[in-house]
């Protein structure tokens, strides 16, 4: 039982983080678009140690997976989702709206 109980708030723990750092890096990404200088590195530092827990949390739901916990696969599919989201809107957050535009301009020039 208690186990179980325990899965459950690492469960929780892991969709709150993830659906916190969407949230944020959605806020700061869609910033850092606009302006055309890039944001304060600290959020992009915060943003990346709270992925990297939230990926490690994601983890220990494959291990909920295998032992059957077919929610947990669901659960890892949308914080999956919701990291791979975060991680580019804290790309563009700190790169800023210049930055992507070169880069893309890089990009292009190879192609």
């Amino acid at each position: 039982m208690e186990i179980k109980l325990l899965n459950n708030i690492i469960t929780a723990i892991t969709v709150i983080i993830s659906t916190i750092v969407l949230i944020v890096s959605i806020i700061f990404g869609i910033l850092g678009m606009f302006t055309l200088i890039p944001l304060d590195p600290t959020i992009f530092i915060i943003g990346m140690i709270l992925l990297v827990i939230s990926f490690i949390l994601a983890g220990y739901l494959i291990y909920q997976i295998k032992q059957n916990n077919y929610r947990a696969g669901y659960l890892f599919i949308l914080v999956f989702t919701f990291n791979s989201l975060s991680l580019i809107f804290l790309i563009l957050s700190y790169l800023g709206l210049y930055q992507v535009l070169e880069l893309f301009l890089f990009i292009a020039e190879f192609l």
